[in-house]
Order: C-alpha cells, then sequence, then structure tokens
C-alpha cells in the first residue's frame, strides 16, 4: 500500500514537472521526465512476468535516461524478431542483465559504444548483448528463464 501511494505521488510529480518543462520549452527534459515515469509505472506493477516487448521497451526507456546522464556516450539497438510479444518472462532479468553489462563500461566515458542485443528463441530464450566500443568488441550471452 505504501509502495503505491508513493509510486502515485511520484506519478503526480513527474506530471507537474512535464508541465513545467513543456511550458518552459524544455523538449529534452520533457521526454526524459515521460520515460522516468513509464518505468517508475512498470516498476509499480506486480506482475511476476511480462511480456518479452514490455522488458525491451522499459530497457529502451532505461537506455535514453542512461544516454543523458553519461553525454550521450551510448547507443542501444535491438535486433528483434518480433516474436517477444507471446513470450513472458520474469520482469526485470532482460533490464538487470543490461544494467550490468552498462556498469562495466561506465567509467569509459571516452569512448563511444553501442550495444546490440538480440533474442534467440528455441527451447530457452537466450539474450545476446554485443558491447561494441572504439577500441573492442565484448559479446555477452544469457538464458532467460520464460513462463510455462
Amino acid at each position: 500500500m505504501l509502495t503505491e501511494r508513493f509510486l502515485e505521488f511520484t506519478h503526480h510529480i513527474l506530471i507537474n514537472a512535464c508541465e513545467m518543462s513543456y511550458v518552459e520549452e524544455a523538449p529534452g527534459t520533457l521526454e526524459l521526465l515521460q520515460r522516468l515515469d513509464k518505468i517508475l509505472k512498470y516498476y509499480g506493477n506486480d506482475k511476476e512476468f511480462v511480456s518479452l516487448h514490455q522488458e525491451i521497451n522499459i530497457l529502451q526507456d532505461y537506455i535514453f535516461i542512461m544516454k543523458m546522464k553519461h553525454g550521450n556516450t551510448c547507443d542501444l539497438r535491438f535486433l528483434g524478431t518480433g516474436e517477444g510479444e507471446d513470450i513472458q518472462i520474469h520482469r526485470f532479468s532482460v533490464i538487470s542483465y543490461v544494467d550490468k553489462i552498462i556498469q562495466e563500461h561506465k567509467n569509459d566515458r571516452d569512448k563511444y559504444t553501442t550495444y546490440h542485443i538480440s533474442v534467440e528463441f528455441d527451447e530457452t530464450i537466450t539474450l545476446l548483448v554485443e558491447s561494441q566500443s572504439n577500441e573492442e568488441i565484448k559479446s555477452y550471452r544469457c538464458k532467460l528463464d520464460k513462463e510455462v
């Protein structure tokens, strides 16, 4: 109950801040606040499983915020197959995994890093993340649990 009230309160503050940024003609701030609001709503969702598609959409909002924070030194490209709408995964499983990779690179602010994310579907779901900066390419792979 307390978490719900906090999220509702935060939502109203963000709406007011969005209105102010619109009035002050600050479109970057407006978009940042709108994406933060979407992330908070997703956080407040009490479902254990969500569609892979939903998780990727929220990840894109999170990456937008990280790009603003780190001076546009990273980009995310999702190489999807369109199958993610029907597949249910644990909420925050993709976001947590990609965030760990981004945090690994956070001290490389002098390098521009692109994260290519793709998903392989077979009996399991495999998340592939390739981090490509000016000097190196790293690949990460993890298996995601899905609802059966």
